[in-house]
């Protein structure tokens, strides 16, 4: 990939596109998923699209050479498995490989976590899985601590899923 400004801002066309890619390449050349998790990602995104509302929700990317190189996206909508009141939940956290180490990832958490905040969130939280060590050290600097470890077969193979929680 060749070197770009990264660009951070909200959502442009083609950005959900770029995302679901990252991460189904990203999971299947790592983890070997199928395309039941690029469905589900595909899905569950454009779930976040098309009932997105300016305040409760945000869409955050990062852009190099006019695509989609990162995302870090706060789904406000209630009832968002979150178990308590007045909560915000990350979802599509990823960054391109090729660009990882560059701080990108940071930045788009912490400017969620600082989006969440002013919004007036009192919890946010986020699920993930075991074996995602850079991904999980950059939450836990936002202040997300580890809550709950289970295992689920939500991407066709048993996995220790996550849940991180961070109270404002």
């Amino acid at each position: 990939m060749t070197k770009s400004p990264i660009e951070f801002d909200g959502y442009r066309p083609g950005a959900v596109g770029d995302i679901v890619r990252l991460h189904a390449t990203y999971y299947a050349d790592n983890w070997g998923f199928g395309p039941d998790f690029e469905a589900s990602c595909a899905l569950g995104f454009g779930e976040i699209l098309r009932d997105y509302r300016e305040g409760r929700d945000r869409l955050g990317f990062a852009y190099a050479n006019g695509r989609a190189v990162g995302s870090c996206q706060v789904d406000g909508r209630p009832g968002a498995e979150a178990g308590v009141e007045n909560a915000a939940r990350l979802r599509f956290v990823i960054v391109d490989p090729a660009l990882a180490g560059q701080g990108i990832g940071r930045k788009l958490i912490a400017d969620a976590v600082d989006w969440i905040d002013a919004a007036g969130y009192d919890h946010s939280w986020l699920t993930t899985f075991d074996g995602l060590g850079a991904a999980r050290y950059l939450y836990e600097a936002v202040g997300f601590t580890l809550t709950r470890t289970y295992t689920a077969s939500s991407y066709g193979r048993p996995l220790p899923e996550q849940r991180f929680d961070r109270v404002r």
